[in-house]
Formats: structure tokens, sequence, C-alpha cells
């Protein structure tokens, strides 16, 4: 397709049983100038048979083949690499849009055009993709006393203010970007797996640039047995990865200036205590992690996420209050 607005990459690695639900969302949508590149990983099921068959000869789909599996990340910016749209969506192969979503993420984007990044809402569904709750970044407005369910354009150090209540705002599907900026953000960081798309999240705010939230429930998210993200989630590893991103972010966002309110040194003081205790208690829990993520949380990065000294002595001031009031209890 020539000059498409919208690219959508769909990284596939097998997931044949849930491709009819995900493409049928595509071909569904409101919007029809976009093209989609279905990235498989090299799998080893009939993910591209049964992906062809659904697409038929709709020249707005694309296919790119490894010849052998790189992982999810790297499969994200490989896509990434194909595209040629305007902005960038992603959607899981086992996941899907509803039927307005690129159309209305679209509208916000070309009517506010400092806007870099536009996330809408995600509904949580069960292995048939029944909508179960919702998303907890909705959580995540409420506590910061902002409704979920309107519209809002802000900065992204207001944003990322709301990301250290332990709640990701926005799901890794429901976002879409300007195309040059995500490409200058240098795309998914791959040193990660599957929190890349919290780090993606954050590194955007850290630049306090114009991001909007809709409040359409745009994505379908499907919570199933086998799948990456409920593997890393049962294991602990994505609460391992998740704290050393918050923990880097934060050393990121005040090198360049950001403001470190109460709020922000109480959750940095927060998150260094849980990576010490991950560091020191959970070297089983480790042994399986996978080897290039394993490698990020050496030496190097236990030096780098070290709190400022008034961050530090003012969680042991906190830490000391609290247990005196639980001896005088």
């Amino acid at each position: 397709m020539t000059n498409p607005l919208v690219s959508v990459l769909v990284p596939v690695f097998n997931n044949e049983e849930f491709l009819h639900t995900s493409i049928q969302s595509l071909t569904s949508q409101s919007l029809e100038e976009f093209e989609v590149i279905i990235a498989d990983d090299n799998s080893g099921d009939e993910s591209m048979a049964v992906s062809s068959k659904l697409i038929g000869s709709d020249p707005r789909f694309r296919f790119i083949f490894g010849q052998m599996h790189c992982g999810m990340t790297r499969n994200w910016n490989r896509a990434l690499r194909e595209a040629t749209g305007k902005y960038i969506a992603k959607l899981d192969a086992d996941d899907a849009f509803a039927p307005r979503t690129l159309e209305l993420l679209v509208k916000e984007m070309e009517q506010t055009p400092d806007t870099r990044a536009t996330f809408c809402r995600t509904v949580i569904c069960d292995e048939n993709l029944e909508p179960m709750s919702c998303y907890r970044g909705d959580q995540g407005f409420l506590l910061q006393g902002l409704d979920p369910l309107s519209h809002h354009l802000e900065y992204g150090h207001r944003w990322y203010k709301m990301c250290f209540d332990d709640i990701q705002l926005w799901h890794s599907n429901a976002l879409l970007y300007r195309k040059d900026y995500l490409v200058g953000l240098g795309g998914w960081d791959e040193k990660w797996s599957c929190a890349a798309d919290t780090d993606l999240i954050l590194r955007t705010l850290e630049k306090n640039d114009s991001v909007a939230h809709i409040p359409y429930a745009g994505v379908k998210y499907r919570i199933r047995e086998g799948s990456v993200s409920n593997t890393f989630r049962k294991r602990g590893w994505l609460a391992i990865e998740g704290t050393v991103l918050h923990l880097l972010s934060l050393v990121r966002y005040s090198r360049s200036g950001g403001r470190l309110d109460f709020h922000l040194r109480k959750a940095w003081w927060r998150f260094w205590k849980n990576f010490q205790d991950l560091v020191s208690s959970d070297q089983e829990e480790m042994s399986g992690y996978p080897d290039a993520i394993r490698l990020h949380l050496s030496d190097e990065v236990k030096n780098s996420v070290r709190p400022p000294m008034r961050v530090l002595l003012e969680g042991i001031v906190r830490q000391r209050l609290w247990e005196l009031k639980q001896v005088g209890q």
C-alpha cells in the first residue's frame, strides 16, 4: 500500500489459534488507510499459513519472516523497520482492536500536531476474549484524581509522576506514536523482554512532550496460560524487570532536570529497597531468567540505580519512624 496513514505491527510466534480474531479486528476497522506488517518470529506452527488464508488478497497486509527466533522485543523492532506509515500502532497476535481504535487514535494526533503519542483504554479479557475487568491503568488515573473515562492531554512529566504507583497507565497495544518520534526514541529497548513496553512509556514521558489519553476502550487484552507475559508474571520475572526499569528511569529523569517531588522521592526509595531485596534473596528465582536480561541486572545496573543522598536519608528516617511506631503499638 502506498503511503499508508498507519502501520500496524503484528508480532507473531506460534499464535495460529488466535489469529482469526486479531486479523478480523483489523479488517473491521473504521479507518481503512493502514498497512499491517505481520512479523513471524520463526513460528513452529501454522501461523503464517493461517494468516495468509485469512488475509487473502488484501494488499494492506505484508509478511516478514524470521530465519531464526529472535525474541519478542527484537521482533517488534524488526517490524518497525519495515513500517512506512506516518503513525505506528502495535497489536499482539492474540489480542484485538475495537472497531474505531485506529480512527480515534489518528483523529487525536491529527487534531493536536504537537502530540507525540496517544493512548486509549484497554479491557482485560479471558482466554475466549470475553471481557473480565478494566485495565489497572484506570486505577492509576483515579489515584491521581483523573477520570479515565475522559479525554486528557498532558505534558509527559504530569503523566510520569502517575507511573510510580506500581501501575502501568496504558497497555502496549493501546498506543499510537508518530513514526519519526518512535524511531528517534530508538524503538523498543532490546535489553528488555516483557517489560519493554513499560520502558518505552517511561522514556516517552521523561521527555515531557505532549501525550494524549482518549477514553475509548480500544484494546481487548487476552489473559491466557502459556503467553510470554503470563509466564513472566507468574515466575516473578516481570516484577524484577519492572523494578529495575523504574529505577533506571528515575536516574535519567533526575539527571535531565526533572523535578523530584515527595511522591517520586518516596517511590525511588521504595523501588530501591525492593531491588535490594530482590538481588539478595531471589537467586533461585533468577536462575531461569533469560540470559540477556539477567546480564543487564549485573554490576552496571546495581551501580547506576542508587538514589541520591536526600532520597536515601528521607527513606531511612521514614523507615525508622515506622519501626518506632510499631514498637509503641
